[in-house]
């Protein structure tokens, strides 16, 4: 039997069929980013994970209930695919805050308030499911209590802003701006596939304006998962305390960064100050060149490289330069944290791009070369601040 569907209602599900290939494409980018980066070993790039699940369920939430509305043959089948859509947009979430339940996390949320909230959202889905209809008011209850769980979701991602530093933070801003004005848009979709709107041109209206308003959301959270970078810890900015570049055939710091007290960085004051000790610089950097050369004298090989030295008070993570074999890059830090390894050569891959022509002909200036690396602050301050 041939069924002839409205042409209005036809257009509706094609006009979501946009924001729901951007947010399909989008949660794929997510999982892809987090593969890319998984080597890392990074806890808290399970994030990436989080947001995927979270924007799947968002998105196929309304396409079944389009479906219902809609194409659905008899009334059973539009009951069951109804209920279905908005199991998936109640627990979307769930879906989103089942990744961050780690220790990593604990250090900036209540795992505790999470987990209750969690229990009160999942409460939430056999009461819509058993509710008559979705004017019903146990759906609306349903709703309200998956609000709560939502609400307290934008405060985790207020808190992941505040507490993040470098490349990331832009990120989180952007995916905070997106997931609010997909938030709005969800409000039109409830008000929509709840029925509660007696007159057709207002559900129209309500109906093309919240998806225009998802497309832009869903749009404005792909711009922030892109090129989405490692997810260093929380307390990677408190316990630095200086960055060296050193070149070992010269045996000079060409650049010595010494970072400022985190109460600093708290006040909103510049996180770093230039110094231009020079001779302390160099006297560093013999210090690091003598190590190295003492174990590989132990080790009776030039190949093995350090990479950390743990004296009483301090750390040093070292890393080699790539397209300049002659940089050693030494950052000194008050506490071992795996993200100072990767953030290490994060500054060794932008410094080598930024300066690359210059790193080509080091060895044809004599005198001052640390004066050609004096700018580097501003690159530095971007990367970590």
């Amino acid at each position: 039997m041939l069924y002839q569907y409205d042409p209005i209602k036809e257009f509706q599900f094609i006009f979501y069929i946009i924001p729901f290939i951007i947010g399909l494409q989008l949660a794929i980018y997510f999982i892809y980013q987090y593969y890319k980066i998984q080597n890392l070993s990074l806890a808290l790039n399970k994030i990436l994970l989080s947001f995927s699940t979270f924007i799947i369920l968002l998105i196929t939430s309304p396409l079944l209930i389009q479906i219902s509305r809609n194409f659905a043959p008899d009334n059973f089948t539009e009951q069951i695919l109804s209920k279905i859509g908005w199991v998936f947009g109640l627990s979307s979430p769930i879906g989103m805050e089942i990744f961050i339940l780690n220790k990593e996390f604990a250090k900036i949320i209540n795992l505790r308030t999470i987990k209750g909230l969690m229990i009160l959202n999942i409460l939430s889905i056999p009461l819509a499911i058993m509710a008559p209809s979705s004017r019903s008011p146990l759906f609306f209850i349903a709703v309200i209590m998956v609000a709560v769980n939502g609400l307290n979701l934008l405060r985790f991602e207020y808190i992941l802003i505040k507490k993040s530093i470098g490349l990331i933070k832009t990120n989180f801003k952007l995916f905070f701006l997106g997931t609010i004005i997909s938030i709005i848009a969800l409000v039109s979709a409830i008000l929509v596939g709840s029925g509660v709107l007696s007159n057709e041109t207002t559900e129209l209206f309500v109906y093309y304006l919240g998806t225009s308003i998802l497309t832009i959301g869903f749009i404005i959270l792909f711009i922030s998962a892109y090129n989405f970078p490692p997810f260093y810890e929380f307390e990677l900015a408190e316990h630095v305390l200086e960055l060296y570049i050193i070149n070992q055939t010269s045996n000079t710091c060409l650049y010595h960064y010494k970072f400022m007290d985190y109460a600093l960085k708290e006040n909103n004051k510049s996180p770093m100050i230039l110094l231009d000790e020079r001779d302390k610089g160099s006297l560093f950097s013999k210090g690091i060149t003598g190590v190295e050369t003492i174990i590989s004298v132990i080790t009776k090989t030039s190949k093995d490289k350090i990479n950390k030295i743990e004296q009483e008070e301090k750390i040093l993570f070292l890393e080699y330069g790539i397209r300049a074999p002659s940089l050693l890059y030494v950052l000194v830090v008050k506490r071992d944290l795996e993200s100072y390894t990767y953030l290490l050569k994060n500054i060794r891959n932008q410094f080598e791009a930024f300066y690359n022509q210059i790193l080509m002909k080091l060895s044809e200036i004599p005198e001052n070369q640390e004066k050609l690396f004096s700018s580097f602050h501003i690159l530095l301050n971007y990367i970590i601040s």
